[in-house]
């Protein structure tokens, strides 16, 4: 759609792209919620929110958590995978390399594993680019701390290129 609103600012969708919501190009999931008195299970090594940094995770100070089996894939990290900030500097992104084995991630984190049509690192920038653009505040809810629920994050609406545009532009 060629001039299509989003957010503040109207915003020229090239020929050849799309305008998306994130959820329709990507599977996503929040992380667990930490309760010392309900969790059981293994303790494994689980991402926060100071963790994830724009285009980079800090894996120098994880904790542990307590997760059952059958948690294990809901709240599990794979290559590729990008971790998102529900809250604080809600928005910020990065992708996770696979660097520590079974790794999962806190509430405060959504997991987005990108369809077939979105890479990664273009999701990555994109977000970045809304952010500090002040068009990702859309999707906040909050009046004094800001969040990006996994229902907001699932309505982020961006243009989307084709593949090979989205790898150039990465």
């Amino acid at each position: 759609r060629d001039g299509a609103v989003m957010g503040r600012a109207e915003v020229v969708v090239p020929a050849g792209w799309r305008l998306v919501r994130l959820g329709d190009v990507a599977e996503q999931c929040l992380g667990k919620m930490l309760d010392a008195k309900k969790n059981r299970g293994r303790p494994l090594p689980y991402l926060r929110n100071p963790n994830v940094r724009w285009f980079n995770v800090d894996t120098s100070d994880l904790q542990e958590m307590p997760f059952e089996e059958h948690e294990l894939e809901r709240y599990g990290l794979r290559e590729g995978d990008v971790v998102v900030c529900e809250g604080g500097e809600a928005g910020r992104a990065a992708i996770w390399d696979g660097r520590v084995p079974e790794l999962k991630f806190q509430k405060a984190i959504h997991r987005v594993r990108p369809g077939r049509a979105l890479y990664n690192r273009f999701l990555v920038h994109r977000l970045k680019w809304d952010y500090q653009a002040g068009r990702l505040a859309d999707y906040y809810t909050g009046a004094t701390i800001k969040h990006l629920t996994g229902q907001d994050l699932a309505r982020f609406e961006f243009p989307l290129p084709p593949m090979e545009e989205q790898r150039r532009i990465a």
